[in-house]
């Protein structure tokens, strides 16, 4: 006994089969339709590639900013240490 969608199947392949020209029109169109997804694709790719990037570029500078602040901070750590020594030396 026969599905309904295999009916469907059999009744498709044999339309393609006697119509070469409906056959020729969907492959191309299925072609066209996967070389549109794979731009699609490739351009979201590139998209999130960019995003990526971007946030790595932040990362970066708020990572030389933190150094920045910390070698600040020792430097005026030091500067107090050595005031506080000078100051017990009294």
């Amino acid at each position: 006994m026969w599905s309904p969608f295999a009916r469907r199947a059999d009744a498709f392949h044999t339309f393609l089969s006697d119509n070469r020209e409906a056959g020729t029109a969907i492959a191309t169109a299925m072609a066209e339709a996967g070389e549109s997804w794979s731009r699609t694709l490739a351009e979201q790719d590139d998209e999130r590639e960019a995003t990526w990037r971007g946030r790595a570029l932040n990362a970066e500078d708020a990572l030389k900013t933190a150094h920045a602040e910390i070698l600040t901070q020792r430097t005026r750590i030091g500067e107090l240490r050595g005031e506080m020594r000078n100051l017990w030396a009294e």
